[in-house]
């Protein structure tokens, strides 16, 4: 009997990292299943009013087409005017838009710390540009 409940949670064990393993990372429209999302129109509306708000003038005019992850970082980089050891990616399937967050972050004792101002890119599927927020440092 004990054979068979090992077994049993052998089985289970294995099916259950083969489906961890066997997660959606394909790009479905370009765009990684698996990527946090947001809401190109609320975050707008949130920043319409922001002194922090860049709606022209765009270095990004032309089109590159972004293919996924690495490449929205790649293009949104030539927007970025801040210094920044990390980034976080974001996309709208409904707007289709991408949002990089390009911030500095501090480990102390284990602990991610978000140092000095952020600042996130807004493009399309074209990496062409339509918003830049610089976001405030929090003191």
């Amino acid at each position: 009997m004990k054979k068979y409940i090992a077994f049993g949670f052998a089985l289970i064990c294995i099916f259950s990292l083969a489906g961890c393993n066997s997660a959606d990372t394909s790009e479905g429209n370009s765009v990684l299943t698996s990527l946090a999302s947001f809401s190109y129109e609320e975050d707008y509306m949130l920043y319409y009013d922001d002194f922090g708000l860049k709606t022209s003038d765009f270095l990004n005019a032309d089109v590159c087409l972004i293919d996924g992850q690495k490449s929205a970082v790649e293009q949104a980089e030539n927007e970025c005017t801040i210094e920044y050891n990390a980034t976080s990616e974001y996309y709208d399937n409904e707007a289709e838009m991408w949002r990089v967050d390009f911030q500095t972050v501090s480990r102390e004792q284990g602990v991610a710390i978000l140092v000095g101002t952020r600042q996130s890119v807004y493009l399309d599927n074209n990496g062409i540009t339509h918003l830049i927020v610089y976001h405030e440092e929090q003191q």
